[in-house]
């Protein structure tokens, strides 16, 4: 697991006048923390820990309250406050276009240990948007309500980047010299191996070769498509060989906004 970041402000406190259980006056004090963090269940392909466009992230949030007798600071249990339960739900924002699964973030009760200390946790997937690249800052906050007082997390830095590809190519095989063949190309959004689903790719190929004398490549046409494995960019052209031998072709793939560049090559017997 990747983790990005997890961490809280300092809590917030209000404080109220209330009779304790022996008939005293006493201030009870209300603290709330807020803590946010980000992490990456899987490997992205090109090793890095970016996290690329279109790939959700769990980001889990979690609120903590309490209670203490302001003289002492003694914890108290939360039975007597006059309200011992949190309303709402924690509110997060991104500095970056994406979209959460969940905002507000429900507050949903989890016990601890401690009986005089509660937590509610949450986990929402934020998506960044296409075209987003760049640095995403999450934020979260609890905003309170009329007793428990408001804490905002400490903020989550996401660097979001464009998704890999991988380019292969085949041409018919073996040729004559001065014959035409046709050479056809696939590139593929390798992300989708990690993230379980690619988006659609644009951009163009452009075929060389290695040839001395090298022959002539018609023009490129590109289909988007779609396989099993996700999201495809299929072009074709045809090429014609000047001189009998072997020699490489390469394909290049040009890249857009959402995704990296890739090569392919294939071997080609001129006859």
């Amino acid at each position: 697991m990747v983790l990005f970041l997890l961490g809280a402000l300092i809590p917030s406190l209000s404080a109220f006048t209330v009779p304790s259980a022996h008939g005293q006056v006493v201030q009870i004090r209300y603290f709330t923390q807020t803590f946010l963090s980000c992490s990456s269940h899987n490997t992205v392909p090109d090793g890095s820990h970016n996290i690329p466009v279109n790939f959700s992230i769990p980001c889990q949030v979690t609120t903590y309250w309490s209670t203490t007798e302001n003289s002492t600071g003694k914890f108290l249990p939360l039975q007597p406050s006059p309200k011992p339960w949190p309303s709402g739900g924690v509110v997060l924002t991104s500095s970056g276009a994406g979209t959460f699964s969940r905002n507000p973030c429900p507050l949903n009760a989890n016990a601890l240990p401690n009986p005089n200390a509660s937590a509610a946790t949450c986990i929402t997937f934020y998506t960044p948007s296409r075209g987003s690249e760049g640095q995403h800052i999450i934020s979260a906050c609890y905003p309170g309500d009329s007793i428990w007082p408001a804490s905002c997390a400490l903020s989550v830095a996401l660097t979001v980047t464009a998704r890999t590809t991988s380019t292969s190519v085949v041409c018919g095989n073996p040729v004559k010299a001065h014959t035409m063949t046709l050479c056809t190309s696939t590139t593929s959004d390798a992300t989708t191996i990690s993230t379980g689903g690619g988006i659609a790719i644009g951009g163009t190929d452009a075929l060389s070769t290695n040839a001395g004398f090298p022959g002539t490549f018609g023009p490129v046409t590109c289909t988007p498509g779609s396989s099993s494995s996700g999201t495809t960019l299929t072009c074709s052209a045809t090429y014609t060989p000047a001189h009998s031998g072997t020699e490489i072709i390469y394909d290049a793939y040009s890249g857009e906004y959402d995704h990296k560049t890739s090569t392919g090559q294939f071997t080609l017997t001129v006859t």
